[in-house]
């Protein structure tokens, strides 16, 4: 039985407030991913405090847990009401695509973000390797930063990993992309050797207890949202597809500011670059 089904179940226990509450979060549980009790009072027209009751009278220590309750039942195959469902499938696709971007919002360290952007910036090699499924996210990564004038080499062939491990040194950059954290035991030595050479090696994942976050300079952990339902696969693809697109994103922002600077400082009067034939003659 999922949450909403429970809710409904429970209807003669609730008080008057709380069945409001509960028959409102019913009809548009959307409203309760991603926002504060206070949030969902405003949207509601309820009080917090009858929202907070009616999570606790359901067994959840308050809000914050029924939110994460409610995040899981919108992410997973069970059957949900058609409350769950408005506008059919589309509108399913994008709420469950909406609850992704914001666990990895919410999961992004910004200073560590801004710091592998930067060092991809500044590295004279960037690589970035991938296997299995993993491949095409690694692709995705590396076509990006070729779109911003990043060149880069990718590859998913382990002799090819090998081989570049002992060529990066000093301030050159690897990306390991490993859903699961197992995926090819030899990333541990390769990543040591990257590190020993003076080079970083970020590890993105969504396994916190892989054995190579302790071999790579930073780790990336997204959060693993999993519920044991079929969707356990693409949903981690996808976790993974948003924070390299949030990471593109600030290379990008980076590269662009780097040049705009660079500009500037060439100009005599530390300005802008002057239009063509606006220059003194």
């Amino acid at each position: 039985m999922d949450l909403i089904e429970r809710m409904k179940s429970q209807e003669g226990n609730f008080t008057e407030s709380e069945l409001a509450v509960a028959r409102y979060i019913a009809g548009h549980p959307m409203d309760v991913v991603g926002n504060t009790v206070s949030k969902v009072s405003e949207l509601s027209g309820l009080s917090a405090a009858a929202i907070v009751r009616m999570c606790q009278r359901m067994g959840y220590s308050g809000f914050s847990e029924f939110r994460f309750e409610m995040d899981r039942q919108l992410l997973s195959n069970g059957t949900q009401e058609d409350g769950a469902r408005e506008g059919g499938l589309l509108s399913r696709f994008v709420n469950i695509n909406a609850v992704q971007l914001r666990k990895v919002a919410e999961a992004i360290d910004m200073a560590q973000l801004n710091h592998v952007a930067a060092s991809i910036c500044a590295a004279p090699h960037v690589a970035v390797w991938g296997v299995d499924r993993m491949y095409e996210r690694a692709l995705q990564l590396s076509a990006g930063l070729m779109h911003v004038g990043i060149f880069n080499s990718v590859t998913n062939d382990t002799t090819v990993m090998d081989d570049v491990a002992g060529i990066l040194g000093k301030g050159d950059v690897c990306v390991v992309i490993s859903q699961k954290g197992r995926d090819y035991d030899a990333y541990a030595l390769l990543m040591d050797a990257i590190r020993e050479n003076g080079g970083e090696a970020f590890f993105v994942t969504v396994n916190a207890r892989s054995q190579f976050i302790s071999h790579a300079s930073s780790a990336i952990v997204l959060p693993n949202i999993g519920t044991g339902g079929r969707s356990d696969l693409s949903d981690a693809q996808l976790m993974i597809y948003l924070y390299l697109e949030i990471l593109l994103d600030e290379v990008a922002y980076l590269k662009s500011k780097a040049e705009s600077d660079g500009d500037k400082a060439n100009t005599p009067d530390g300005g802008e670059n002057p239009r063509p034939g606006e220059q003194e003659r």
